[in-house]
């Protein structure tokens, strides 16, 4: 059946499901299918082609037809242009033969041809949005000199499109102009071209190589988004600013050279790429959200001197690197910009920072008041005498840190702050220690024992989440009492677990380690928790503490 013809017939339907004093009478039964017609050609097959001659462009096809010569005229009209969706889902159409006298091929004109192998494109001036989408048989394609712009997403989703010869005309190439052309395997970008639309090779999964000439003054984002065959890139001189998720997710990109001064690496823009170094541009002054993200086979990477801000999770799972070390030039740290670096043993702040510092390799507010981010190659923390404050997300997914030891200096635990720490299996919380945030240590799964000191005023939502067997020490009457706060099963003891003497930092044994931390303590520059360091027992934890803690390592007291 027709496409006019079943326009008709919905109309005709429509007015008969409706009662006879309403709209129906306002329903133009003539109405424009196709876009409207007044001349039809039919073609060798039989199959009609619907012609408009006011503005002589053809406005529709049987969608039977499986190879097209367009005339020239028709009724004497001349042929000028393919209109919207003319061939719209003309899915057994083959061939196209276009006359020199149409230059002009609309919207989706096209659009899901997917049997469509073979046009004509030499006497074409201009393309439209979709004008070849989804003309997944179509092999390869050469543009006339005349043409300018590649609009969006003409030829996304032709997924055998293998060659494209553009003209020395081109200037612009459109947003998703080929995203998901799975098969192209090379572009050579004519050095005519001033502009990229954004995702422009979007999901072009077999693209390997690109060249881009000096004429391109930005990668915009999402430009090679899920390339993941694509291996290396130079980004020319010319190149100024690169958009956000521009390589994202290309997997197997080990090279790319940027020549240009650009001042931003933006949120994503090389998310999940597997190269294993890189350099950041000395002019970069700001790394975004997720910027190098899943960048697992990084082991090193250097923050230049010039850098102001480092964005949420900037270098989330670069689970590869043992270091960071921040410029004095950074004023602003997002949340969870380390997290998941399962090796990460230090991040360091250079001493003329004015808003972070490092204490034992923790990164820190200048005042280290706040503990910002830990480390997650590290097992154990030695929290500074000065902190007050264990931010939101700060240890979340340490997967090595076993245990910990919350200072009587610290008086909140922020929201999430041991999210996620499945290693964790002890946590004690000092006297002076006032608030627990939601879901503080939520997903610890190997958490078994939690002291809660009668100091805590103020539990949130969920904090352990659904841990299993766990036990937590705390006063009769007071907050942490409350079984409501907890995972069913759990076991509320109103005795205090025992402090090992000399276990300085609370790991479970007594080492070199913990002389180093007495010598801190009795300095004033480690946690003022004296339960464990006061092995004199006079009260202070000094030197003297320090050394007796050192001859029982030694093997020279055998206990204290």
């Amino acid at each position: 059946m027709k496409k006019n013809a079943a326009i008709l017939l919905s109309a005709l339907l429509l007015c008969a499901a409706v009662p006879v004093n309403t709209f129906c009478e306002d329903v133009e039964l003539a109405a424009a299918p196709y876009g409207g017609y007044d001349s039809t050609y039919t073609l060798s097959d039989g199959a009609k082609l619907y012609f408009n001659k006011s503005d002589g462009s053809i406005v529709g096809c049987d969608t039977s037809v499986t190879s097209v010569t367009v005339p020239s005229s028709i009724d004497g009209v001349s042929v000028k242009t393919i209109g919207k969706g003319a061939f719209s889902s003309c899915m057994a159409l083959k061939s196209v033969t276009l006359p020199s006298s149409v230059n002009y091929l609309a919207s989706e004109a096209f659009q899901g041809c997917t049997s469509l192998t073979t046009i004509n494109l030499e006497n074409v001036t201009k393309l439209d949005v979709g004008s070849f989408i989804a003309c997944s048989a179509l092999k390869s394609v050469t543009l006339s000199n005349s043409i300018t712009e590649i609009p969006q997403q003409c030829f996304a989703s032709c997924t055998s499109l293998t060659t494209v010869n553009f003209p020395s005309s081109l200037k612009t190439i459109g947003a998703k102009a080929f995203s998901g052309d799975s098969k192209l395997t090379s572009i050579s970008i004519p050095s005519t071209v001033i502009s990229l639309g954004e995702g422009v090779f979007y999901q072009c999964g077999g693209l390997t190589s690109v060249t881009i000439p000096n004429t391109i003054s930005s990668i915009p984002a999402s430009c090679f988004y899920f390339c993941y065959s694509l291996k290396e890139i130079t980004l020319p001189s010319s190149v100024k600013s690169i958009g956000a998720g521009a390589f994202t997710s290309c997997t197997s990109l080990q090279n790319i050279n940027i020549q240009g001064n650009i001042s931003s690496i933006p949120d994503n823009c090389f998310k999940g790429c597997t190269f294993s170094s890189f350099t950041i541009p000395s002019t970069v002054t700001s790394i975004g959200k997720n910027a190098f993200d899943g960048c697992y086979n990084l082991t090193s990477l250097a923050i230049p001197s010039g850098v102001k801000t480092i964005g949420d999770m900037a270098f989330n799972g670069c689970q590869n690197i043992d270091n960071f070390t921040i410029p004095s030039s950074v004023t602003t740290i997002g949340t969870r910009a380390f997290a998941t670096c399962f090796k990460l043993q230090s991040i360091n702040v250079d001493a003329a920072n004015t808003a972070f510092s490092s204490y034992d390799g923790v990164l820190y507010n200048k005042a280290q008041t706040s503990l910002l981010a830990f480390p997650g190659g590290r097992s154990s923390v030695n929290i500074s005498s000065k902190t007050t404050e264990i931010t939101d997300y700060a240890f979340a997914s340490s997967y090595n840190l076993t245990s910990v030891r919350i200072p009587s200096n610290v008086k909140t635990i922020g929201v999430r702050a041991f999210y996620d720490c499945s290693a964790m299996t002890s946590a004690i919380l000092a006297d002076g220690v006032t608030t627990i945030g939601d879901f503080a240590f939520y997903t610890c799964k190997n958490l078994k024992d939690v002291t809660i000191p009668a100091s805590v005023k103020t539990i949130g939502n969920l904090p352990f989440g659904s841990i299993s067997g766990l036990t937590v020490h705390t006063s009769k009457g007071a907050t942490a009492d409350n079984a409501a706060l907890y995972p069913s099963g759990t076991k509320i003891s109103y005795e205090m677990p025992a402090v090992l003497l000399g276990d300085v930092n609370y790991d479970g044994k007594i080492d070199a380690n913990d002389v180093n931390e007495a010598l801190k303590m009795s300095a004033g520059i480690s946690a003022a928790d004296t339960a464990s360091a006061d092995v004199n027992k006079d009260g202070k934890v000094n030197a003297k503490d320090g050394a007796l803690i050192a001859q029982f390592v030694a093997g020279k007291i055998k206990s204290f």
